[in-house]
């Protein structure tokens, strides 16, 4: 299970996305949501961690900046990662060495789509 370390804030969006640098800590939802949409990352940097939680039951969608540099089970080349289509309090955890991106701490039970 995720903790709240390294994060802080909270920020709802309803629409398509692009994260910044800036926003490093933060946990995103989709709260008020009327469709899925997706949360589109800055270039990766050392120490960069961002959480997504889906609070309406639409997928949320975190797509790499660039393509390929996105790593999650069983891939090390992913474009973008979602979550389930219809499935409210699912969360994603991003996390960056400074060269990729790193999908770690997913909900457990919840089935991921992986865009490579």
């Amino acid at each position: 299970m995720a903790s709240n370390e390294g994060f802080s804030g909270y920020t709802a969006k309803t629409a398509a996305y692009t994260v910044t640098a800036a926003e490093n800590g933060t946990t995103f939802t989709n709260r008020g949501a009327t469709a899925a949409f997706t949360f589109t990352l800055p270039a990766p940097f050392a120490n960069a961690r961002y959480r997504f939680f889906s609070v309406a039951a639409y997928a949320i969608t975190v797509a790499a900046d660039a393509v390929d540099t996105l790593i999650g089970y069983n891939d090390i080349a992913l474009d973008s990662i979602a979550g389930p289509a219809t499935t409210a309090g699912v969360m994603l955890e991003i996390i960056s060495d400074g060269t990729s991106w790193l999908a770690v701490n997913p909900t457990v039970g919840a089935t991921y789509t992986l865009n490579t």
